[in-house]
């Protein structure tokens, strides 16, 4: 903070009572806490937990294709999705939607592209809208938060112009 304090610091700590030590951090990440709190939200909706988890690790989703049982094969190949973001102007898979819902345009996409929107975020704003619903009208220079297997630059979905 002393040397850069305009760069953002963020700071991961293992019990609660720590955060008292470190009052100048701009983001506090308590394991403690986060460990309680995918517990609790397991409670309310089940597998809450193994979702989240799944989408912070890596992984080629090829886990369990040698499984005899099927569901291990699904939830292998399902474990390859990642949380990724792009600019709804500069999409191919979310460009078409300008204008459009949230949800008209969440619904499409999957059926179209089979990608999860799952969030926006407008240009000038920080904070992150997740599922805004069908009030949320799309914005060119929307960010789009979706998951998929793989960011849209690496899919095999190209405009036109690209090829």
């Amino acid at each position: 903070k002393d040397f850069a304090p305009n760069c953002p610091l963020y700071v991961q700590i293992l019990k609660p009572e720590n955060k008292f030590h470190i009052k100048f951090a701009d983001h506090v990440v308590c394991e403690e806490e986060f460990k309680y709190a995918m517990l609790a939200l397991n409670c309310i909706c089940p597998a809450t937990s193994t979702l989240i988890t799944l989408l912070v690790h890596t992984s080629r989703g090829q886990e369990g294709q040698q499984s005899p049982e099927q569901w291990q094969k699904m939830y292998g190949r399902c474990s390859g999705n990642e949380v990724y973001h792009i600019v709804l102007e500069e999409s191919t898979f979310f460009a078409e939607y300008e204008g459009k819902s949230f949800t008209y345009a969440s619904f499409h996409a999957h059926k179209k592209f089979g990608v999860c929107l799952i969030g926006v975020r407008r240009e000038d704003n920080k904070n992150i809208l997740l599922n805004p619903g069908p009030r949320y009208i799309m914005n060119s220079t929307d960010i789009c938060f979706y998951i998929n297997i793989t960011k849209e630059e690496n899919s095999a979905f190209k405009n036109q112009d690209q090829r």
